[in-house]
């Protein structure tokens, strides 16, 4: 098995585990640790850090391949 493969393989492991416990943990743990409004509220911000991570990635790569010739080749 090459290089690729492996850490292919094992990458796709890492976030099924990580997945696993991301179900268990919302499914299992939280609902038994907190009250239906505090649950309901983690929801809520877990849900808006997503979309402001998803909104704040937007256009971030054509600004890196914009502004990295310049800064790269600028003298400090």
């Amino acid at each position: 098995m090459g290089i690729v493969q492996r850490q292919g393989l094992r990458n796709t492991v890492i976030s099924y585990i990580g997945l696993g416990i991301g179900f268990v943990n919302t499914t299992l743990v939280l609902p038994r640790l907190l009250a239906p409004a505090q649950l309901g509220l983690t929801q809520v911000l877990v849900s808006l850090a997503t979309l402001g991570a998803l909104v704040s990635a937007l256009g971030f790569t054509n600004t890196t391949l914009r502004y990295f010739p310049y800064f790269r080749n600028r003298e400090t």
